[in-house]
């Protein structure tokens, strides 16, 4: 039913079945590095899930797997992130969704279709988007990483440095002054 060419999942439409048919696909690392915004993904990403058809109109329902190489965003070390998250969506014939070449106004829900041309659908796009939201904003290698120093950038994850706890900000110090 599905063929991967350079690591992206391609689905022939006529082979979707209306029962639907489960499926499982590996895509190397290299096709995630090479997009125009690449995903730092460490090993093949494993997806899996239900493909089916109603009408023209075809569905997926299924799982991404994958290892992220991140950064801690407190402490600058690399560390690995083992993401799994579901992946949804639904694929329509340009001829149905839009009618007769009109322009159309597009609704909160026509905004997780994506139209196809053609005899095949590609799944990566969506596998791809599931992969970045799932990655976190701000990763941490762990809960409690203590991060830098923010004068001598000594890791304090695994040393305690000298310098004052607390440092004044510069443009404060003449209220500082009225304080005392």
């Amino acid at each position: 039913m599905s063929e991967e060419t350079k690591g992206i999942i391609l689905v022939k439409v006529a082979l979707v079945s209306e029962d639907g048919t489960d499926e499982k696909w590996t895509i190397s690392p290299e096709s995630f590095a090479a997009d125009t915004h690449p995903l730092p993904v460490t090993g093949n990403v494993t997806v899996e899930g239900r493909l089916y058809k109603a009408d023209n109109t075809i569905y997926f329902n299924g799982e991404v797997e994958a290892v992220m190489g991140l950064e801690c965003s407190r402490c600058l070390k690399s560390f690995n992130l083992p993401v799994k998250d579901t992946v949804a969506a639904v694929f329509m014939p340009k001829e149905e969704f839009s009618a007769a070449g009109e322009e159309q106004e597009l609704s909160g829900e026509d905004m997780d279709i994506t139209v196809y041309d053609g005899e095949q659908i590609e799944l990566y796009g969506p596998v791809r988007d599931q992969l970045a939201l799932a990655a976190p904003m701000r990763p941490l290698c762990s809960e409690d990483c203590k991060g830098l120093c923010p004068v001598c950038g000594a890791d304090l994850n695994v040393e305690k440095c000298g310098c004052q706890a607390q440092v004044l900000d510069p443009r404060l110090a003449a209220l500082k002054k009225l304080i005392k």
